[in-house]
């Protein structure tokens, strides 16, 4: 402070100031900060299976305290403790739909842990939805185009947490869009910006490391495809991973194991062509992939029309084509859910089903009381 600055010359500032191109790429590829903390929900004494009253006049309500932030260092360093002091060694990871605020996802993840229950660690993904119910067309530009924070916080869980450490991972409605593409990215099908790599690019994956990839002008001089700089997404293979370092990094070439003990895709807000797509080439993520589908799901119904007649992935009457792809088909609706479709959250049947889908396997090989004994700590833990 108080000296002076050094002067600075026209040239010096055309040079500072970036391309056009350069900030079209800008543009393209901004995504909002994530924000990392941790919150306190308290849930009703009173209340069934189910329920989470979040209205204000409710006699008995889910109250969630404000979000006490942290940097992201300082989050999955407590995540990591966490973890390690809870009864089971699981990350459950949610990934609330359309018209949901942060309060209600924290709200949901929580009353779903408890009505499980869930012993590990809930971490609720908030993607910036309106929150309205007049807003849908909104909340899908938001789903489809920024989804790179999920693709981020699912990287470093499986960098952060111990290998023994089992990351789940449950989408509703319009969060598959925000799930589906975030996990592409990851495997390098699709770039940044949400738009498919082309083949030819993400081939490359399994022929060199970051470090030696070369400007994509250059790879299509010497292999000859005019196509692929233009199907590649802005700025090309070199551009992404100098952006995003994580990208590809889950592509089946690149992984010694599944980072992803159970990928659960309830009610997908999502087109079925699409869907079957997006979910063929993250077979390899998971090791048990879950399509929760129902007859009676009036939100998809609405969202069909929206769509021009396209059925959604949600809807059971859609035959998923993707080989390994466990579907459970839900029918009927209830008081918790008039709209057939938050049955993940609120139907007891349901919430029973994922208990038994989240829970650690049992190493059949041990004797029996042995493992009653283990089922006894874990339970008085």
């Amino acid at each position: 402070a108080g000296e002076s600055s050094p002067e600075v010359t026209a040239a010096d500032k055309t040079r500072q100031l970036p391309s056009l191109a350069q900030q079209a790429l800008d543009a393209a590829y901004a995504t909002p900060d994530t924000t990392f903390g941790f919150v306190n929900v308290t849930l009703p004494n009173v209340r069934a299976r189910g329920t989470c009253p979040m209205d204000a006049d409710a006699v008995s309500r889910v109250h969630v305290d404000s979000p006490v932030y942290s940097s992201d260092r300082q989050f999955y360093k407590a995540l990591t403790t966490c973890t390690d002091n809870a009864k089971a060694k699981d990350v459950f990871v949610f990934v609330h739909g359309f018209n949901v605020t942060m309060e209600h996802a924290v709200a949901r993840a929580a009353q779903m842990a408890e009505d499980m229950p869930f012993h590990g660690v809930v971490v609720a993904f908030s993607w910036p939805s309106v929150g309205r119910g007049n807003a849908y067309l909104t909340d899908e530009v938001q789903a489809e185009r920024f989804f790179w924070s999920l693709a981020e916080l699912l990287a470093n869980l499986r960098s952060h947490l111990s290998a023994d450490t089992r990351l789940h991972l449950l989408a509703h409605s319009m969060g598959n869009r925000v799930t589906l593409r975030a996990l592409n990215a990851l495997v390098g099908a699709v770039g940044p910006t949400g738009q498919s790599v082309d083949p030819f690019v993400a081939a490359q994956l399994s022929r060199f490391t970051n470090e030696q990839y070369v400007d994509h002008r250059e790879q299509l001089a010497v292999l000859g495809s005019p196509d692929a700089a233009r199907n590649a997404g802005l700025g090309g293979l070199k551009e992404i991973t100098t952006r995003f370092p994580q990208w590809g990094t889950w592509a089946e070439n690149r992984l010694s194991r599944r980072p992803l003990a159970s990928l659960i895709l309830a009610a997908p807000d999502v087109d079925a062509r699409e869907f079957d797509v997006l979910v063929g080439n993250i077979r390899h993520v998971a090791g048990r992939m879950t399509l929760y589908a129902s007859d009676s799901d009036y939100a998809l119904e609405a969202s069909r029309k929206v769509h021009g007649g396209a059925f959604r992935a949600g809807d059971s009457r859609v035959r998923s084509s993707v080989e390994g792809l466990q579907t459970v088909r839900v029918s009927g609706v209830s008081a918790n859910d008039p709209l057939g479709h938050s049955y993940y959250g609120s139907n007891p049947v349901i919430l029973t089903q994922l208990a038994q889908l989240l829970r650690p396997p049992v190493d059949l090989t041990k004797p029996v009381g042995t493992l009653a004994r283990e089922q006894a700590f874990r339970t008085l833990r």
